[in-house]
């Protein structure tokens, strides 16, 4: 079996074991090198997935930005949320290593995008159970990141994972509206 073949066993194996996939993925020798590529194709997946959702419900969303624009801000959005994860991790008592919590997020950005491509496919055929199914998937994909993230950190608790995701996620996100006020002044787009 080829390290791809184990890695997509993992995957699939996720959503059911997430503990012991989690620990396995860890003690992966997954090269540096296959870190990057496999990053970029999950958030190319997730573009091209939720591409139909937005096309489906134009007026939810304000402009849109192109797929090649949005693929870009995601991976940077991403990045910056996977680091925050790991230092936040390691400054609340955790051990896992930046490479680590990278893997962990590449697996979890695959299921999520599979999960939202079966909701297309769910709401082009039963709409009416399409919300609610997609309300379910998302509450569980949240129970499954925290489960990962405090499997790879060791934490011990799913709950202080999530917390530390949401720290994350406000520090990424502050930060990056931080940036942008920055580049707007810079470059005069503030009119």
């Amino acid at each position: 079996m080829t390290r791809w073949d184990t890695f997509l066993s993992i995957a699939r194996r996720l959503p059911r074991e997430p503990r012991e996939t989690t620990g396995e993925i860890t003690q992966m020798d997954i090269p540096r090198e296959a870190l990057g590529p496999a990053f970029l194709s999950v958030i190319i997946l997730s573009v091209v997935v939720t591409e139909p959702m937005l096309a489906l419900a134009p007026m939810a969303f304000a402009e849109v930005p192109p797929p090649a624009m949005r693929a870009l801000w995601t991976s940077l959005f991403s990045l910056a949320l996977v680091w925050a994860i790991w230092r936040i991790g390691t400054g609340m008592g955790g051990r896992a290593r930046f490479e680590h919590v990278l893997v962990v997020f590449i697996l979890l950005e695959l299921v999520f995008s599979v999960g939202i491509g079966s909701m297309l496919v769910l709401l082009l055929a039963l709409p009416t159970l399409a919300g609610l199914v997609g309300l379910a998937f998302i509450g569980y994909w949240i129970w499954l990141f925290g489960v990962a993230i405090s499997e790879v950190h060791g934490l011990g608790s799913a709950i202080k994972a999530l917390l530390v995701v949401f720290l994350s996620w406000l520090m990424v996100y502050f930060g990056g509206f931080i940036v942008m006020l920055i580049f707007s002044g810079l470059f005069g787009g503030g009119g």
